[in-house]
């Protein structure tokens, strides 16, 4: 039996962010962009809980982020003027892999 977790990208900023600006976000990253990534782990492994104690199996994937202010250029073909328009400040997250294909990350065990 194999647990499995799917990482996904995942955007955001104090602006709504479209098809059109995650596009955008993607271009201006300096690092391989991944839209989606999965990690598995054999269920059949033994995780050491301390005695009397409850636990489980938490996985934190690392993440390539992208932050910065994205502006946009605009033309008025009726009036000929141009410029740029401040969307404002945007980010995007993007699950790192490793040359196995499964997302880089972190297993742990949590106690409770």
């Amino acid at each position: 039996m194999t647990l499995s977790v799917t990482t996904t990208e995942s955007f955001g900023g104090n602006t709504s962010i479209t098809a059109e600006i995650s596009k955008a976000i993607k271009l201006g990253a300096t690092f391989t962009w991944n839209t989606t990534s999965a990690s598995a782990i054999g269920v059949g492994f033994t995780w050491p809980i301390t005695s009397g104690k409850n636990g489980y199996i938490k996985f934190t994937p690392y993440l390539d982020v992208t932050v910065g202010n994205l502006s946009m250029f605009f033309y008025d073909y009726a009036t000929g003027v141009s410029g740029f328009l401040d969307v404002g400040e945007v980010w995007g997250a993007s699950p790192r892999k490793l040359p196995s294909g499964f997302t880089n990350g972190l297993y742990e065990v949590v106690e409770y």
